[in-house]
């Protein structure tokens, strides 16, 4: 990778070297023309060369500028192909909950996370206006996805008897500590800032259709924008705010770290 890397490097200073090279060729060309018929210092032969010099750099550069303005768009639409790709395995891992709910989900986020880098590169005109066709269908998508959803499933415990079940059960053996061994922890809740790259895939859709972003002014899931929603997605909603309310501490009764609601 880092070979790869470099060898890029090496091109893109190559290719400025020459366009660079080209420009001052260029610009000394027309200065030549200019003291032959306002100052008379070359002669006929002199004009010639320049004016040959002047349309074969011409020329050069034209090409690189055709040339680059190609490669721009073949980049572009490969950023696109490479975007929608990852946006559908996204929602295809996220719909096969295998093998456990939080490993789902952080693969889900690290992928969301580099999309959002592959759309900075997404530049050619008609490969946006597709890329925005391809985002409202995506919205809808999620947002279908996410309706659905339980409190415990964000919890990762169905089968919870209520919040402070999910809440206790969704952190298995968390500084348990027994004779000779240490048990295997195991986490089962989906982080908040998961579930933030997954919504900041779709929040310029929503921030245009429906006025408003699922974030705060510091980047933080909204608690007001998920209130007003909570009849689309009121399992999303209870687990923000139950989760908001809770601490990781001790618990002597349960002999591990458990989510403890904080104290008022």
């Amino acid at each position: 990778m880092q070979y790869i890397t470099f060898i890029r490097s090496i091109r893109s200073i190559w290719y400025k070297t020459r366009t660079n090279l080209l420009l001052v060729s260029f610009i000394i060309s027309i200065f030549f023309i200019f003291l032959f018929l306002i100052v008379g210092f070359f002669t006929k032969k002199d004009l010639f060369t320049a004016a040959t010099v002047l349309i074969a750099t011409a020329a050069l550069l034209y090409n690189i500028y055709i040339n680059k303005n190609e490669k721009e768009k073949e980049a572009s639409k490969f950023y696109l192909e490479k975007y929608i790709e990852s946006s559908e395995i996204i929602r295809n891992i996220l719909e096969s909950d295998k093998s456990k709910r939080r490993v789902v989900w952080v693969s889900a986020a690290k992928i969301a996370d580099k999309m959002h880098k592959l759309r900075n590169k997404i530049t050619a005109s008609a490969d946006l206006d597709f890329l925005d066709v391809h985002l409202r269908w995506y919205m809808h998508s999620i947002l279908d996805f996410l309706s659905n959803k339980s409190a415990f499933y964000f919890y990762g415990v169905d089968d919870a008897q209520d919040l402070d079940d999910a809440a206790k059960r969704c952190r298995i053996n968390d500084g348990r500590v027994t004779s000779g061994w240490t048990p295997q922890l195991d986490i089962l809740n989906i982080n908040e800032s998961q579930i933030k790259s997954i919504l900041k895939l779709i929040d310029s859709v929503i921030l245009e259709e429906a006025g408003y972003s699922f974030f705060d002014k510091d980047g933080n899931l909204s608690e007001n924008v998920l209130q007003i929603n909570n009849t689309s997605f009121p399992g999303l909603f209870r687990y923000i705010a139950d989760l908001r309310s809770r601490e990781v501490v001790y618990d002597n009764y349960e002999g591990c770290r458990i989510l403890k609601k904080k104290a008022k």
